[in-house]
């Protein structure tokens, strides 16, 4: 998705003369573009994640360059490069402390290096790692929903340095109002933040409205490891996800499974309200998840509750949850009747009505397995 500053600058100290001079600890910072401003009110117009030059030749006279930082610390940029000379001689320690402290990176060039080569050069490795990061998403897009033409897909694959047997695993994350774009930038940046040491090894797409990470190489304690700090990041900003953790393959074959495993498990997670869950780590739902066809599940789900759905559509009722309620309380009418406060004949006369509009009894084991079946199967479909 973006380069990280330390490879961005790995060769710059020879390059360029570059030397850091504060925020050494946050060089992993993700950098999505380089520009450079002049004017501190120049930086209204950033994004975020831009690695800022200035050779301070618009200066104002004062201590100009404390506030300067200070307003692109607040708009989220990467980093500073100064370009010390006649404009900027030295960085006050103000500077600098402040920095360190909100772990912003600070890196100065000597007034004879060509600004013009140095950011040409830092904007073709942004070029080259968004075309590679592109390049790999669209051949594992295709090994995910095709299998047509994998041969070609892999070598794509292998051509990035990754073999076709190492181990694969594909994740989903979904969070509220994901259609919205600046929630899907947020999470995504927050991943990034996260994973900003591994993302060579993790591909980073959007898939009908679901942020797909593909890991490669992984054990599985690391993945879940990755995907704790990035739950727990977006709940500390308040963006709260879903996430499904789909099966750890062992080769690229079998990464069209993981897929389709991770998708139904993230909207399992969503309508459970779980924060993540792991598909190796479920209950009997592992075995709904892997069903191939999920037709058949839709089918088995209209045939035992349509009848009831349809019925709660016409007359306002909510005789679906209270059926729910009833198989999860194991029938026991009087908890419901004492957590609905309400005598137990109503929930009596309720249950009796379901089992007219369902055609059935709900009573015996075998009923109630039949409908659990099938309220797992609700928790598995869109």
């Amino acid at each position: 998705m973006a380069i990280h500053l330390q490879k961005l600058c790995q060769n710059s100290d020879y390059l360029y003369g570059m030397r850091i001079l504060a925020g050494e600890q946050s060089m992993n910072k993700i950098v999505q573009w380089v520009h450079t401003i002049e004017d501190t009110e120049a930086s209204s117009f950033l994004r975020g994640g831009e690695l800022i030059f200035t050779t301070g030749i618009a200066k104002r006279e004062g201590n100009w360059l404390t506030p300067f930082v200070k307003n692109l610390v607040e708009k989220e940029a990467a980093g500073l490069v100064i370009n010390v000379g006649p404009y900027i001689d030295n960085v006050s320690m103000e500077v600098l402390e402040y920095a360190n402290e909100k772990h912003f990176p600070i890196l100065e060039v000597p007034w004879k290096t060509r600004l013009v080569d140095m950011t040409r050069d830092f904007c073709n490795q942004i070029i080259k790692d968004e075309q590679r990061e592109e390049q790999l998403s669209t051949a594992l897009r295709k090994l995910m929903e095709t299998s047509y033409d994998m041969e070609n897909q892999v070598e794509v694959v292998e051509r990035y340095g990754f073999r076709r047997d190492d181990t694969y695993c594909v994740v989903g994350i979904r969070a509220a109002s994901m259609d919205e774009e600046h929630v899907l930038d947020f999470v995504i940046n927050k991943i990034q933040e996260v994973a900003a040491d591994s993302l060579e090894n993790i591909n980073i797409f959007i898939q009908n409205q679901t942020i797909c990470m593909v890991f490669i190489g992984y054990t599985n304690e690391k993945i879940e490891f990755i995907i704790d700090n990035i739950v727990n990041m977006c709940h500390n900003d308040n963006c709260d996800v879903h996430v499904g953790i789909g099966p750890n393959v062992n080769n690229i074959y079998l990464l069209a499974r993981s897929y389709y495993r991770a998708m139904r498990v993230v909207i399992l997670s969503a309508n459970t309200s779980s924060t993540y869950l792991v598909f190796d780590k479920l209950d009997s739902r592992k075995i709904l998840i892997s069903v191939d066809e999920p037709r058949i599940l839709r089918e088995y789900y209209r045939d035992t509750l349509g009848n009831l759905e349809d019925y709660d559509k016409e007359h306002k009722t909510n005789y679906v949850e209270l059926l729910q309620r009833y198989i999860a309380c194991d029938g026991s009418i009087q908890k419901i009747a004492e957590e609905e406060n309400v005598h137990r004949n109503t929930i009596n006369y309720q249950l009796n009505k379901i089992k007219k509009i369902i055609e059935s009894e709900i009573s015996t084991l075998d009923d109630k397995f039949r409908l659990m079946l099938a309220f797992r199967i609700k928790e598995i479909s869109q």
